[in-house]
């Protein structure tokens, strides 16, 4: 056999002697691996955060027969659309502002996870929704799946660090930071829509009110027409044996005295429809000045329960219930309807946005250790087995080079 021909029996004979060399080399290698997993090795904390939205009534509209008043609720989950507008607000510079809000000092953890939030590619390792079906679920029920229904029923909260209560109060601060998140936008948003429904409300009642005045005026009017032509014409009003259809201006060719009643009737319907108009005013004046004042109260404050104190408070001195009129109803509607939303919001803090599951107590994946322990049981046999091979290797040619000068032809 040629001398530089590969042998591989002796190749195999080389390491099986030096296989004392070898399992010393598997176990380094395995404890070094080990050693340096165990300690580099992240605590994690996770939980599963639920999500919620207010659930708005239908505005009751002017006469309109209205059904059972709906009690004002949150609706568990966020739909797709209202996740695409929350999620983007989930990010790093808004986890901070949340951080100086609540007077935590920020740590190697939490500053970790506000370069996490910050980075869209990197925000799912800490954020990541979870809907109420997949795309599995999808392919497996086929069309019995309706769209509308898969919303974002909450976010699952995974924070990773070197100690794991730091792990664990990080995940803490994230829920509710995505807790007052959520809340502040479904606050903001409840109150900028009942202000502006109720500013709307008064304009059209105000146009309601103008046009009713202008109709009794100009049917008052009229009325002092006919009992001119009564006094004018006195026998016309014994003429009771007509027939006439009151379609389509027929009811002119009634007796004046005939018209005179329809018309006074008339005129008793619009001072009704005045009297009730007047107080849907009312009812939307005071429900628009207190919503005003509940959006500056929401934009002033920062925390969802300081949120809902104001709110309360503001409540009661807009509709007291103590006042000296025990017979106004207006108020104390309009102090229900109100109420409704405080509710809504209250129940939406306390029972919607909160862990569902967890957060956990840090913990780490002990198995990855003998993982890494057995790779790097197999790294060291490797570089044991290159090591005596290029020994084996130069150790050889070394006396060929010297034969092979010796052997040289001078």
């Amino acid at each position: 056999m040629p001398p530089d021909r590969f042998d591989v029996y002796a190749v195999v004979q080389t390491l099986r002697r030096a296989w004392p060399l070898l399992a010393g080399g598997a176990v380094a290698g395995a404890l070094l691996a080990a050693a340096i997993t165990w300690f580099a090795l992240p605590y994690m904390s996770e939980g599963m955060y639920g999500l919620g939205a207010v659930v708005n009534r239908d505005p009751v509209l002017p006469n309109q027969p209205t059904p059972w008043p709906k009690i004002q609720q949150y609706g568990k989950g966020l739909s797709l659309p209202e996740l695409k507008t929350e999620y983007p607000r989930l990010d790093g510079d808004g986890f901070r502002r949340f951080l100086a809000s609540r007077n935590v000092a920020s740590d190697a953890t939490l500053e970790r996870v506000v370069r996490r939030l910050a980075n869209p590619d990197t925000r799912p390792e800490i954020l990541q929704p979870q809907y109420g079906s997949t795309r599995a679920d999808l392919r497996e029920l086929g069309e019995q799946a309706k769209p509308m229904e898969n919303t974002a029923l909450g976010m699952r909260i995974a924070v990773t660090s070197r100690d794991a209560d730091a792990a664990l109060r990080a995940a803490r601060l994230v829920g509710e930071f995505v807790g007052q998140a959520v809340f502040d936008s479904q606050a903001r948003g409840l109150v900028a829509r009942r202000l502006e429904q109720y500013d709307s409300q008064k304009l059209a009642f105000d146009n309601d009110l103008i046009v009713h005045r202008f109709n009794i005026t100009t049917t008052s009017e009229k009325v002092a027409r006919l009992r001119a032509l009564q006094r004018e014409f006195p026998d016309a009003a014994g003429n009771t044996r007509q027939v006439v259809s009151v379609a389509e201006g027929g009811s002119r060719y009634l007796t004046p005295s005939a018209q005179v009643v329809g018309l006074e009737a008339t005129v008793t319907d619009l001072r009704q429809q005045i009297a009730t108009t007047e107080r849907w005013r009312r009812k939307a004046d005071l429900l628009a000045a207190y919503y005003r004042s509940a959006q500056a109260a929401v934009d002033e404050t920062a925390d969802s329960r300081a949120v809902l104190k104001a709110l309360a408070g503001l409540l009661d001195r807009s509709f007291p219930e103590n006042n000296n009129n025990k017979d106004d109803d207006t108020l104390r509607e309009a102090r229900n309807d109100a109420a409704l939303d405080l509710y809504a919001l209250r129940t939406l803090r306390e029972q919607g946005l909160r862990f569902v599951s967890g957060p956990t107590p840090g913990w780490r994946d002990e198995s990855r250790v003998w993982k890494t322990a057995l790779g790097g049981g197999v790294a060291g046999i490797v570089i044991v087995a290159l090591f005596v091979l290029a020994g084996t290797a130069l150790g050889t040619a070394a006396p060929r080079a010297e034969t092979a000068l010796r052997d040289r032809p001078l």
